[in-house]
């Protein structure tokens, strides 16, 4: 996780996304989030999420905008598949957090090769640990839309447990943006998996 990226999201906007959502019943159909969208759409969406990495990390007009993309979107998927407003806000926040880890993954600068080493690594490394230390971070996240100013020693361990094991050769500039790649993947994963019991 990077400190310092944060987007607030207004109960206002929230509840508009509610809005239309269906009677509860076990969600599924979480992919529904990930496409439908329009190129010019995308574009808007693949800004923000850049601009939601940055240091700064403050919401301009291109955050605005794919909130509101977002939400519509997200009205459509709970239309189709019955989601209930518990599962509806999950699955804007799993969006959200999804361009992130997108965006950040584009700004760590490793090569093809390292890239599919990290990769491999994750999917292998056991993250149960990892998962449970960083369940407040999202949490947070779920609650208004931030992400705490600073990592807990604890992550900053098991993290580096999974980097030490990549065998990856990183400078300092990469091992933190792939240390913040490996947090962030942890909490969209745990996204997904709770998305299921809603």
């Amino acid at each position: 996780m990077r400190s310092r990226m944060s987007l607030q999201i207004t109960v206002a906007l929230i509840a508009m996304a509610l809005s239309g959502a269906a009677p509860a019943r076990a969600a599924t159909n979480l992919a529904c989030m990930d496409s439908g969208y329009t190129a010019e759409q995308q574009k808007l969406l693949d800004a923000a999420a850049v601009q939601m990495t940055a240091k700064d990390g403050k919401p301009n007009s291109a955050t605005d905008q794919s909130m509101m993309i977002i939400m519509t979107h997200a009205g459509n998927c709970a239309h189709l598949s019955n989601w209930s407003p518990e599962a509806v806000k999950l699955a804007l926040f799993y969006k959200l957090f999804s361009q992130m880890v997108a965006a950040l993954d584009a700004k760590i600068g490793l090569s093809p090769d390292q890239h599919a080493q990290l990769l491999n690594t994750f999917a292998s490394a056991d993250k149960t640990s990892l998962r449970q230390s960083l369940a407040p971070v999202m949490q947070q996240f779920l609650r208004d839309g931030s992400l705490p100013d600073d990592e807990t020693p604890e992550q900053d361990r098991l993290v580096g447990s999974i980097i030490t094991a990549s065998g990856l050769h990183l400078n300092r500039a990469q091992t933190k943006a792939v240390g913040g790649w490996i947090g962030m993947r942890v909490i969209l994963d745990g996204m997904a998996d709770d998305f299921q019991k809603y």
